[in-house]
């Protein structure tokens, strides 16, 4: 509930949303069975409009419209309302059949560092149910809330309702995270500020700004994060530079272990926090196959291989101006992300993201730039060192708003499936989709 299923349909034409898994269904012989597929979540939405409009006959149809799309459910808070609309129809708010406040909580959804303890508030004479365990609490399944809920080195998603004479609350959930600041003895450090070990096990660790009287400037491969059991990392502000930058930056490649990012290939990190990145380099969050989050809201510059392979589904990357070669290749659960201060993007920085289906760069001018040669030099038509290829095989990018865009390079759009590109700027396309070649 609230979480798409795999054959949810998304995008800007999508208002609202019906069940998708576990609908319970009327068998045979007075039973129950749960069955899944939009086979029943059409004629669940439909039913559910038939009572509306049998209801309110004198709302005009714009009417009915409006209040279809503002009474969904909403999905879960990592999931963009630009892609799923408000969510799951919910007919308790359709038809005001609400009559129980839902709980309030103490503190905000987030990440924390050290224990956390959550406090629920209802009306008097109201119970609160909650879970930790992502299903939804009733009487029978959840924890009658008596006392505050404490975390510590987790990640929880309380859910709570509340009851009343047989009547319940609509569902509330906060996403919480408890964060353990590391300690001296879990690391090893050189001079230079740059982590080359870590012994710790914690689950969501916050790396402290100094260790052993140094601070804290970059991680190094060899740190050991990406086979510790870690599914949360919260960088101090002190790392600026997030692992090799192929020389154009502060600090160089020094050795061969930097060849490859501080975390790539981890198969438990959900998220990584770093307010004071500004640079992620070389393969810094590759082939990470849990990433959900990814939060440096002061980066600048993505180089080469970033997030290859990883598992993100959507990113935000405001100060972002630069994104290197297959930045995102791979990225085969990318649907969305948003860059409104980038400019350039380097050759197959979007490569077989088959899924992405949003891109928001409205600044970006240069496309296919080769970053190994200079800061704002466009591969020519003839570079044989590159396959260019920046959308190739992104299967549901549809329509592609590039307002400043100046360049693309060869087979920018290798087997996608766009058929709208707004280029008004535009004075070199080497070549133009095939679903396009046919279109004025």
């Amino acid at each position: 509930y609230g979480v798409p299923s795999f054959f949810t349909a998304y995008g800007e034409p999508v208002d609202i949303l019906g069940p998708g898994e576990d609908m319970p269904l009327i068998d045979l012989n007075n039973t129950f069975t749960l069955i899944d597929g939009t086979s029943f979540s059409t004629p669940f939405v439909a039913s559910v409009y038939a009572m509306f409009v049998s209801i309110y006959q004198t709302f005009p149809f714009e009417e009915h419209i409006r209040v279809i799309k503002n009474c969904g459910a909403g999905t879960d808070e990592k999931y963009s309302s630009d892609l799923f609309g408000s969510g799951i129809i919910n007919v308790f708010k359709l038809f005001d059949l609400n009559t129980v406040n839902e709980p309030k909580f103490s503190i905000d959804g987030g990440k924390y560092i050290g224990e956390v303890s959550v406090e629920l508030f209802a009306d008097e004479n109201v119970d609160i149910y909650y879970t930790t365990d992502q299903t939804y609490p009733s009487p029978t399944n959840g924890t009658l809330y008596v006392n505050p809920i404490t975390i510590y080195d987790d990640s929880v998603r309380v859910r709570a309702v509340a009851y009343q004479n047989g009547m319940r609350s609509s569902y509330v959930s906060k996403d919480i995270c408890s964060a353990v600041l590391g300690t001296d003895e879990m690391f090893s450090i050189t001079t230079d500020g740059i982590l080359t070990g870590y012994t710790g096990n914690v689950k969501y660790l916050k790396i402290p700004e100094v260790i052993n009287g140094i601070t804290v400037k970059d991680i190094s491969y060899s740190c050991g994060f990406n086979t510790a059991e870690l599914y949360g990392v919260i960088l101090p502000d002190t790392v600026e530079y997030l692992g090799a930058t192929l020389g154009y930056y502060e600090r160089p490649i020094t050795n061969s272990n930097e060849q490859i990012g501080a975390f790539q290939k981890s198969t438990t990190i959900e998220f990584i926090v770093g307010n004071g990145v500004k640079v992620l380099g070389y393969y810094g969050a590759s082939y990470l196959t849990n990433l959900i989050e990814v939060d440096f809201p002061n980066c600048t510059h993505i180089m080469t291989r970033a997030f290859t392979g990883s598992f993100l589904v959507g990113a935000s990357f405001d100060n972002v101006l630069k994104i290197g070669r297959e930045a995102f290749s791979k990225t085969l659960y990318l649907r969305e992300i948003y860059l409104p201060k980038c400019k350039m993007i380097s050759y197959s920085a979007f490569s077989q993201a088959e899924a992405l289906s949003t891109l928001y760069a409205p600044l970006a001018s240069f496309m296919d730039y080769d970053e190994s040669i200079s800061s704002n030099a466009l591969l020519t038509s003839d570079n044989s060192t590159s396959t260019k290829q920046i959308f190739n095989n992104c299967l549901e990018l549809k329509h592609l708003d590039l307002p400043n865009m100046e360049s693309l390079g060869s087979d920018a759009f290798f087997q996608s499936a766009i058929t709208r590109l707004d280029h008004s700027n535009a004075t070199y396309i080497y070549d133009l989709p095939n679903t396009m070649r046919n279109n004025n």
